[in-house]
């Protein structure tokens, strides 16, 4: 019977969290198809951005794996006031190395696009997306930090239900705004830049209502179950 309920609580746990990262590379395929209509330049161009992107993103993915972790092992303590002033720590850090970061990376977006194998016809193209897309990254980085504490402390449907409708606004702007091949690589880094934004809020309401509460800019509230 006690074997039954862990299986039951690990499968609870579990099945939001594969279904969030099978919605986040369908979504993500989805954005290569439609990209690939207008030509192999704009392909090309977003190409270059990834992995600065993600060297940009490493720094918060590792606080993102820290905080679950410190946040999952206060839930086994039950030192609720522990998790909070986790989760207060974390979001403190993670936001002001997401402006120093986010800043540098604008500032010489030219270059690190350059460094990332560039030609004359994506350069331009990969400058412009890249510098959207950075300057809208706080938003993506406050998310991840949220769903990170919500993660550890076993509400993952929060983190599905975010990253879902996200996938799912990304998607909706591509469908209105690819096919302006003047402005496409502008239009995509602005849906980039709205789904995470608009992420944010989303991410707000639904950890008020599933535990986490922004009380003020730097204050989390984090409820144990």
């Amino acid at each position: 019977m006690i074997k039954n309920k862990y299986w039951k609580r690990a499968l609870q746990i579990a099945w939001p969290s594969v279904l969030e990262s099978f919605f986040i590379s369908l979504a993500g395929l989805i954005d290569t198809f439609m990209v690939s209509s207008i030509g192999s330049s704009a392909v090309a161009a977003i190409g270059l951005t990834t992995q600065p992107k993600f060297i940009a993103l490493s720094f918060f993915i590792a606080i993102s794996v820290s905080v679950s972790a410190l946040v999952a092992r206060r839930k086994g303590e039950e030192d609720k006031k522990m998790a909070n002033q986790t989760m207060v720590t974390a979001m403190i850090v993670a936001v002001s190395l997401c402006i120093i970061i986010s800043s540098i990376f604008v500032i010489f977006t030219p270059q690190i696009i350059k460094l990332a194998g560039s030609s004359p016809d994506t350069h331009d193209l990969g400058v412009s997306y890249f510098k959207i897309i950075m300057a809208g990254m706080i938003f993506n980085v406050i998310s991840m930090t949220i769903n990170a504490g919500q993660r550890g402390s076993g509400n993952t449907q929060i983190a599905f239900t975010t990253n879902l409708v996200s996938s799912i606004i990304n998607i909706f702007f591509n469908y209105l705004l690819i096919n302006v091949k003047d402005i496409v690589l502008l239009s995509l880094g602005l849906k980039s830049y709205s789904s995470s934004h608009l992420k944010f809020p989303l991410n707000d309401d639904f950890t008020t209502k599933f535990g986490i509460s922004m009380r003020a800019v730097s204050y989390t509230h984090l409820t144990l179950p």
